[in-house]
């Protein structure tokens, strides 16, 4: 794909249709609500809590909702806060059957390290993004 933003538009378009929910937190990438508000999706915004985007509250409201997707950054951008391992694997492990949780990792480097939890690339509940555009300064390039 062109980067995050494409994938996340072909992830929501494949996922979403017209009155389908979708969690993510108030504040979070704006562009990721372009896509769902496009293709006919429901936003439903969590709070942050303690500046951090809360990843209890966004299964809950996804489970209560009955989302397709939920959408984390981790690190969020634009606190700049992000959690640990332990909190997004139980995070994976608690998200909803029929709902795909967004784990968009762009900010991943400038985390400490070990922040970037272990999970099975074939795991069908989570999604990860990645970028080379942050961390690389390789905006634009095709790989």
């Amino acid at each position: 794909g062109e980067g995050i933003d494409g994938l996340l538009g072909y992830l929501v378009r494949l996922t979403v249709g017209p009155g389908d929910t979708v969690v993510t937190s108030a504040g979070a990438y704006p562009t990721f609500n372009y896509h769902v508000a496009g293709f006919g999706g429901e936003i439903v915004a969590v709070p942050y809590r303690d500046d951090h985007e809360d990843p209890e509250a966004l299964v809950e409201k996804a489970a209560e909702t009955g989302a397709k997707l939920v959408y984390i950054a981790n690190p969020d951008n634009p606190m700049g806060t992000w959690h640990g391992p332990d909190r997004i694997r139980a995070m994976v492990e608690a998200v909803p059957d029929g709902t795909l949780l967004v784990l968009d990792e762009a900010y991943i480097e400038f985390a400490p390290h070990g922040t970037a939890p272990v999970i099975d690339p074939d795991d069908p509940r989570v999604i990860r993004m990645r970028t080379f555009s942050k961390a690389y300064g390789m905006a634009g390039a095709r790989v």
